[in-house]
């Protein structure tokens, strides 16, 4: 199967989505290097690849979803929940920095108590002391909630944190 899937992938040909899963069932790793390989060299043809350095902050576990698989969230009855300020966030961000971080990934639950202005605050703030760093602000879920806390349309919402 590894060579039917391999032949079509170097002939060009899409893969069928049981062939996807079976690759990454059946197969080891290190079979699958020369065909992700070749399909990075086929789109990017640059030799040269890149990466970032990326960490993952969260500023709140307060969290009204529920959602049965995750562990990290908190009530606001929890003894151990918490929300980050926006300044304790900047000296998270600055700890990255100063290990050479290059992206931020921002997440936190869905508090209810946050106001629009805090997630404001947090993007204006990471701009202007850190404009190094990309910042990968936010969920859907977490865009949603603003909107809702706030009162406002989605769309207004995402111009804000613009």
């Amino acid at each position: 199967m590894l060579k039917q899937i391999s032949e079509k992938i170097f002939s060009g040909e899409r893969i069928t989505s049981e062939e996807g899963l079976w690759l990454m069932q059946e197969t080891e790793l290190l079979d699958l290097v020369p065909l992700a390989d070749y399909w990075r060299q086929w789109h990017n043809p640059n030799k040269k690849v890149s990466y970032v350095v990326d960490t993952n902050l969260n500023y709140t576990n307060v969290c009204d979803a529920y959602c049965t698989f995750c562990s990290f969230y908190r009530t606001e009855a929890d003894a151990d929940k918490y929300t980050h300020t926006v300044e304790e966030m900047m000296e998270q961000v600055g700890k990255a920095v100063e290990k050479e971080v290059t992206t931020v990934l921002l997440q936190g639950g869905l508090n209810p108590t946050i106001p629009l202005e805090y997630y404001e605050e947090l993007v204006r703030e990471t701009r202007r002391r850190y404009p190094q760093i990309t910042p990968h602000y936010f969920s859907a879920p977490e865009f949603k909630k603003m909107a809702q806390v706030s009162g406002l349309p989605l769309p207004e919402v995402l111009q804000r944190l613009k």
